[in-house]
């Protein structure tokens, strides 16, 4: 069988045993071949320039600050080439200074066998990933502190991507606080703040190695609040337009959780996507803020059509009625979600999606028929 160029993958490495471990992790595989291996840096150019290769598989012991001096040249020639680093031990500060020199990938020898496959098929997905950028994106601003937004963010990103064969993303954009780390038990170097500090170019193979996998149709980017590598202030128009294309060029769909943002970051986060979500509870407060946000979207000349608004934990008991509600936001349609207690309790303590925690639930049935009215255009929910 012939390979396509597309699937060539280049290795330098002046190690025997990892030219070996490089060779039996690919072996066998249809989609990735090693074209070329080599112990001199200098001569890797020159493979470059001729075999046009996807990948580039870089050892970095001993040399580490050496070798990452040659991959950024590198990759600055050959941008569309993925660079993979291998080392025997990846520290923060190599993994950023990695980052920095246009890496997409860092794999720790000791793993090559096991996870070679899966992070260049990771970085290097087939036509069925694709990358044209025309991902969705929805965003979810919130009425007011503890109206739900995190849930309704994480459960409705696993359904998108369970309805999907291509995964979906969920970017915590609370730079404050950060629940989703500890809701989902996740760890991680890199989030969303070390993308919008980048002073380079930012991409769609980047924002997947930036983000980790809390399943195998679900990656997260982190907040920085949960990330001790990040020493950034949140700068609104700093690269985050160019993470946003990079996330639709990525992923079927993205999720951002934003429950506190400015008026300009709400903007400029609806005008990248397809819809904003404005998630409040039947109280005065949450109504009069949200009643406020839109006003500010709309004169930001984010459409009507694209502003969805959302009462959370909707309960026909409420104090505020769901007339009243209605009437102070001028007469505008309302989705509604069920106030499903039990299950949104089970839901974060065990950190896991309703899909799995409770499948049966007013709040999974209320959460479906939400993003199945997105898709269809339909903003008004069913009262619970």
């Amino acid at each position: 069988m012939i390979m396509s160029e597309a699937t060539n993958i280049l290795l330098v490495t002046g190690q025997k045993a990892t030219a070996q471990a490089v060779a039996e992790a690919l072996k066998g595989q249809e989609r990735f071949t090693l074209a070329e291996s080599c112990a001199d840096p200098e001569k890797l150019q020159e493979q470059m320039a001729r075999l046009h290769a996807a990948g580039v598989l870089v050892d970095i012991d001993p040399e580490p600050g050496l070798l990452l001096k040659q991959v950024e040249s590198l990759a600055a020639r050959f941008p569309e080439t993925k660079f993979v680093l291998l080392s025997h031990k990846f520290g923060p500060d190599l993994m950023l200074e990695g980052m920095q020199a246009g890496a997409r990938g860092m794999l720790l020898k000791s793993a090559i066998k096991a996870d070679l496959a899966s992070t260049l098929g990771r970085l290097l997905p087939d036509s069925g990933h694709g990358s044209s950028g025309n991902g969705k994106i929805i965003t979810l601003l919130s009425g007011g502190g503890g109206c739900g937004v995190t849930t309704l963010a994480f459960n409705l990103a696993n359904e998108l991507a369970l309805a999907s064969t291509r995964e979906s993303l969920l970017v915590d954009l609370d730079w404050y606080y950060g629940a989703l780390a500890p809701y989902l038990g996740l760890q991680g170097k890199f989030g969303i703040g070390d993308l919008l500090a980048r002073d380079s170019r930012i991409d769609g193979n980047l924002v997947r190695s930036t983000a980790v996998a809390y399943s195998d149709h679900l990656h997260v980017l982190l907040s920085p609040a949960s990330i001790s590598t990040v020493h950034t202030e949140f700068v609104p128009d700093q690269n985050l337009n160019q993470v946003l294309s990079a996330c639709r060029q990525a992923y079927a769909h993205t999720v951002i959780d934003a429950p506190r943002v400015s008026r300009q970051v709400a903007a400029t986060l609806a005008e990248a996507s397809t819809s904003v979500m404005l998630v409040f509870q039947l109280t005065v407060k949450d109504i009069h803020k949200i009643r406020s946000l839109r006003t500010a979207l709309l004169e930001s000349g984010i459409p009507e059509s694209r502003i969805v608004l959302v009462a959370n934990r909707y309960d026909k008991r409420s104090s505020v009625t769901l007339d009243d509600a209605q009437l102070a936001l001028g007469g505008l349609p309302l989705s509604m979600i069920a106030n499903d207690y039990r299950s949104a309790v089970h839901n974060v303590n065990f950190g896991r999606p309703l899909s799995e925690t409770a499948p049966t639930s007013l709040l999974r049935r209320d959460i479906n028929m939400f993003w199945r009215g997105l898709q269809q255009g339909a903003f008004t929910g069913q009262v619970s």
